[in-house]
């Protein structure tokens, strides 16, 4: 399996939940040279510490300050320290109660710490005081789709497409959520129409073309990315979403030949060199199929989907002993979804070798472990 699914391609949707990189507008209305200021300018710059020690300050000197609140949450979720995080976005909510904006800060700092259902009923309370705004309904889609709660997602994302048509992270959120539930022409629907509506935001486009080879249209995401690749040509996740439609066609020559391009570009891009030892093993190039792979858990060893192709790799050259311990290290990472690609591989890869007794071993091994991921 390679990364163009809706399990492996981490895509780059809009989330309407606020992460404030420079002060909010809201808060600009004070001294350039305010404390505050200073510290949302040294968060900008990447500097936590500065950042952390600015807010502080500033709220030594005046605690209703909201927007240090804010901005010291923002320092503290990324430095990890989440509960903390979680009081300083509540106390700029104590402040301004009614702000939607202030409140959607907070849900994805819940999610963050582990909170979903406080995420949700924050989200809740944003819909309830700004009815007619699209974006914590959006925000909502998300948080109850992590929840696995697709009909409800689906619901209130129908909602938010009923007060907001124009609105392109609306058809983002109800395309990436059919992708969840592998409704892949639906999701080609909302993204072609969210790209109609923001034509010039690139993730959108790659998006587009991951949901389309994840329809089986290969050919149709093919010409599309190469069109795209003459106005973009540096354009990385472009040219995977090319490779991963070359693949689909089983064009591996010129697969690889396009992973080359990226790896050039991207060295240490684990997922690049886990599809290229996929696309490599598919073309019969077992030893640069395990080089490859080998390569991109070196890079991210925590890429389940690589493991699974590195067992059957090590499977078909006859080593099962690595086999069974890179798919042991594969099922403790992976999902269920993983698994079931797992196994399907495994499957195909007997239909070519149906006596081989590592493939027969692998089936057996992947096959228990999915039925015992069911109970």
């Amino acid at each position: 399996m390679i990364s163009g699914s809706a399990r492996h391609v981490a895509l780059a949707i809009l989330a309407y939940a606020i992460s404030w990189p420079v002060a909010p507008s809201w808060a600009q209305d004070a001294p350039q040279e305010s404390r505050t200021q200073q510290a949302y300018t040294a968060l900008q710059k990447g500097d936590l510490p500065a950042a952390e020690a600015g807010f502080r300050a500033a709220l030594e000197i005046n605690r209703r300050d909201i927007a240090a609140h804010v901005g010291l949450a923002q320092v503290l979720a990324r430095l990890g320290k989440t509960e903390e995080a979680v009081t300083s976005q509540r106390n700029a909510v104590a402040l301004n109660p009614l702000s939607v904006d202030i409140r959607m800060g907070l849900a994805p700092i819940l999610q963050q710490a582990g909170r979903d259902l406080d995420a949700i009923a924050e989200l809740a309370r944003c819909m309830t005081y700004a009815p007619g705004d699209p974006r914590p309904m959006v925000a909502m889609v998300s948080a109850l789709q992590r929840l696995s709660r697709f009909s409800d997602a689906r619901a209130v994302g129908l909602r938010a497409l009923g007060i907001a048509p124009d609105v392109p992270a609306v058809h983002q959120a109800l395309a990436e959520l059919a992708g969840t539930r592998e409704d892949w022409s639906e999701a080609i629907a909302h993204y072609e129409a969210a790209i109609r509506l923001q034509p010039s935001l690139q993730p959108l486009r790659v998006a587009h073309l991951g949901a389309l080879s994840n329809a089986g249209n290969h050919a149709r995401a093919r010409d599309i990315a190469r069109a795209l690749l003459v106005r973009v040509p540096d354009d990385v996740d472009i040219r995977m979403a090319l490779a991963s439609a070359l693949e689909g066609l089983h064009d591996r020559d010129a697969a690889i030949a396009e992973y080359g391009k990226v790896l050039e570009q991207a060295p240490s891009l684990a997922v690049a060199w886990g599809n290229l030892g996929w696309t490599q093993y598919g073309a019969g190039k077992l030893q640069e199929a395990l080089a490859s792979s080998r390569k991109a858990l070196e890079i991210d060893a925590s890429l389940a989907y690589v493991r699974f192709n590195l067992g059957l790799i090590l499977a078909v050259l006859g080593q099962w002993a690595e086999a069974e311990s890179e798919y042991g290290k594969a099922i403790a990472a992976g999902d269920s979804a993983d698994l079931k690609a797992g196994l399907a591989d495994v499957e195909a890869a007997l239909k070519a070798r149906p006596d081989d007794p590592n493939l027969q071993r692998a089936r057996e091994l992947l096959g228990a472990a999915l039925a015992a991921a069911r109970r």
